[in-house]
């Protein structure tokens, strides 16, 4: 069973996440789980290749944001010192081996299935982040699609796997301001038909905040994404995005205390 939330940046889809994964006490995983425990179901891995993609996972699990591990750039204070170094060189070593990993999963995948990562790419490209933080997404889609081919392959529809961003999120990440809201309905909402002709998300948790409350969240960020050149109307429009999308088992979350009707939810479902 797969779980996706969708909502604006800062709209709290992490913290509804944490607190349904908190009460829920089945076994949860997500996409990039997934990829790293089949991955080896359906390709080969050498005994170096096995041990640096164990210790990726393990750092993945560390930081869920893979953020700080894709940034290799180090202080200049720290430049004599060694073990800093060497660190570099081992994160260096595991994202050329998890790459090689990935590109050659990726060329196995059906015709219809690429059509769908292109998709994906370009509401990569499009969203209105900042290039690296372009390129560590790009990253985690490219695991998390691996990961959703493993889950319809393998049949793993018994487990549960639960997001806190899935790829209805990642196509609705691709709006832009500058155009009216119909505009993007009709391209965004031509993504969204095409991914669920191919794959079932079973139920979607729209997260839904007080845009005031979203930017004043926003502004506290140190990294990530922020609202800096968006218009509180572009931002209205924007959310009605998330609204309009149509899913048979759409669960909108307007409070806190949804969490015990949703977990129960889930848990009849996973019976």
């Amino acid at each position: 069973m797969i779980i996706e939330f969708i909502g604006l940046p800062c709209s709290g889809k992490t913290y509804n996440y944490l607190k349904i994964k908190n009460n829920l006490k089945n076994k949860i995983f997500n996409y990039i789980d997934i990829y790293y425990l089949y991955t080896k179901k359906i390709i080969n891995l050498n005994l170096f290749q096995s041990i640096l993609f164990k210790i990726s996972y393990s750092y993945y699990k560390k930081n869920l944001r893979n953020y700080n591990f894709y940034n290799n750039k180090i202080k200049k204070k720290n430049k004599l010192n060694l073990i800093v170094y060497l660190k570099k060189i081992i994160k260096k070593i595991i994202v050329i081996n998890e790459e090689s990993i990935k590109k050659k999963i990726l060329k196995l995948i059906s015709l219809r299935e690429r059509e769908i990562l292109k998709i994906l790419y370009y509401c990569v490209n499009n969203s209105p982040l900042n290039l690296n933080e372009k390129k560590i997404l790009k990253d985690r889609v490219e695991k998390e699609f691996i990961g959703l081919i493993l889950i319809k392959k393998m049949k793993l529809n018994k487990l549960i796997i639960l997001n806190d961003e899935g790829f209805i999120q990642r196509i609705l990440s691709a709006y832009k301001k500058e155009k009216n809201l119909n505009i993007n309905k009709k391209k965004l909402f031509k993504f969204f038909e095409k991914f669920q002709k191919l794959f079932n998300i079973n139920f979607v948790i729209v997260v839904k905040t007080n845009i005031n409350k979203i930017f004043s969240r926003a502004k506290q960020r140190n990294r990530g994404f922020n609202y800096n050149n968006f218009s509180y109307q572009e931002i209205q429009n924007w959310d009605k995005l998330f609204n309009n999308l149509f899913f048979k088992n759409k669960i909108v979350v307007l409070k806190n205390n949804n969490t015990k009707k949703i977990v129960n939810l889930i848990k009849s479902a996973a019976k």
